[in-house]
């Protein structure tokens, strides 16, 4: 993708632009926190702030809760990437997120974490519908559950979302193990596939996947 709004010589956050092969670890991480800012983090700011006073954004809920859950999945790859999608998924939200996605869901043998997964994002990604469940814009309330009908407050979970992030940065510091395992699958994901092609910062044609 190319990005006029970035100089020659700046870093612009997207895979194949950007020369990551001798990129020092720590940078690597740095790149990485920088690219889920301006890809999810900052855009989904935007589409709260435009909501506030225009309606028609709220038509767009399923598609941030979409958004959402894709972010999920992918740090939860980062996290764990020798593990199954929804292992994965449900991982990253057990450690990272609010502690209620741990509890059991009322008249359900799973916790909250994997019905985010089952339901949410499954449900998202190959039907477009939250099945059984809802979400909602309710922030006083975050997780609500009544006799195994469950609802999560929209903003409220992108919230959670940008903590858990801010946490999970913090592992990479403090934990070598999981620093480990994601420096592995940042080489596969951002190295490796552009390195055999030759792509170098800002690619001759300036344009490559994000």
């Amino acid at each position: 993708m190319k990005d006029n709004r970035t100089r020659v010589g700046e870093l612009t956050f997207y895979s194949g632009l950007d020369d990551l092969t001798a990129m020092p670890e720590q940078d690597r991480i740095a790149w990485f926190q920088k690219r889920i800012d301006k890809t999810v983090i900052r855009p989904l700011r935007a589409v709260r702030r435009i909501g506030a006073s225009d309606t028609d954004i709220w038509d767009l809920n399923l598609g941030v809760v979409t958004i959402i859950c894709s972010a999920i999945q992918a740090l939860g790859s980062f996290y764990m990437p020798q593990s199954k999608d929804r292992v994965a998924f449900v991982a990253f939200v057990a450690d990272f997120m609010n502690p209620v996605f741990r509890e059991v869901a009322a008249e359900r043998n799973r916790n909250y974490a994997a019905i985010l997964y089952d339901q949410f994002r499954s449900g998202l990604a190959h039907g477009f519908s939250i099945v059984g469940h809802e979400v909602a814009t309710r922030p006083a309330e975050y997780v609500v559950d009544d006799r195994g009908y469950v609802s999560i407050d929209l903003w409220t979970l992108f919230e959670d979302l940008e903590s858990a992030g801010a946490r999970f940065f913090e592992a990479l510091g403090s934990n070598a193990e999981v620093r480990a395992r994601f420096l592995e699958r940042f080489d596969d994901v951002f190295v490796r596939p552009y390195s055999k092609r030759g792509l170098t910062s800002h690619a001759a044609d300036g344009v490559a996947s994000t």
